[in-house]
């Protein structure tokens, strides 16, 4: 019997160390710092500055997530996975300066240099300087308020998967949308292309190509005229009246705040990319 019970302490033992292995290997990845710089910008004041942020907000998708009052309205929950609420970002701002939440939005990276969790940085990438220091002007004129934002929740499921790659951070989205950005058709389409990859980009991709299973490739703007591209940029319904779903709920909540110049810029450059691509 004494085999037996070297035999049962020899798999506790292995059993013990592939599970502190588990478990530091993905804090490690939680904690995993990044170095990359701040960029040198600060908030904008003037009352003009404010009320273009305000209108980035919605149409960025600020309000989206955090709430029209920024405290954090959004939970994402997958059974078994994680939960992640949105920032209260009234009480998450005192924390940055302007540099560090411009490198935050746009990078995915905390003020203490640890990645964010869902926060989807790769559709801000090619946010302007000057779009984002008006955005922090609308940003800082909120006071502290509402409840602090839970701690996220990861289960062994979902260290699992961060592990094996299956499940990433957002930094990790950052540099793969860096490395597949949309097509560049030239200063003709540069407003329209800017759009595109800011407000399109967090559901269809950065390229533009669509994510299987969840959304289609923008070539499919090309079947419709401006007038039926703009009813669905407004409202969410297709050609055919059909109520979009999710791009129903986006289009009234985001786009709606879109100018009939944006809308025909974006869709301008949707018809020349689907043209251009074989």
């Amino acid at each position: 019997m004494i085999w037996l019970g070297r035999a049962v302490i020899g798999v506790v033992f292995v059993c013990g160390m592939a599970a502190l292995f588990f478990w530091t290997a993905t804090s490690m990845q939680l904690a995993r710092l990044d170095y990359r710089p701040a960029p040198e910008i600060s908030a904008a004041t003037s009352p003009e500055a404010i009320a273009r942020g305000e209108r980035l907000s919605y149409i960025y998708g600020c309000s989206g997530c955090h709430g029209v009052d920024l405290q954090g309205d959004f939970v994402w929950e997958e059974p078994g996975l994680a939960t992640v609420q949105a920032a209260n970002l009234t009480r998450a701002m005192a924390f940055y300066d302007d540099a560090e939440l411009a490198r935050a939005i746009r990078g995915g990276v905390r003020h203490d240099d640890r990645p964010l969790w869902a926060m989807p940085s790769e559709s801000w990438v090619e946010v302007t300087d000057a779009e984002m220091s008006d955005l922090l002007a609308f940003l800082r004129i909120h006071q502290p308020a509402g409840p602090p934002t839970p701690v996220p929740v990861l289960t062994l499921r979902g260290r699992w998967q961060l592990l094996t790659g299956q499940l990433r951070l957002s930094p990790a989205y950052v540099a793969e949308a860096r490395a597949n950005p949309a097509l560049d058709l030239g200063p003709a389409q540069a407003d329209g292309r800017h759009l595109a990859v800011t407000v399109c980009s967090e559901c269809h991709g950065s390229n533009l190509s669509g994510r299987e299973g969840f959304t289609p490739d923008l070539s499919r703007a090309a079947t419709y005229d401006l007038a039926g591209f703009t009813r669905l940029m407004r409202t969410g319904q297709a050609l055919d009246d059909r109520d979009l779903g999710l791009m129903a709920v986006v289009s009234r909540g985001r786009f709606s705040h879109m100018t009939d110049a944006e809308i025909a810029s974006l869709h301008a450059y949707l018809v020349a990319r689907a043209e251009a691509i074989p």
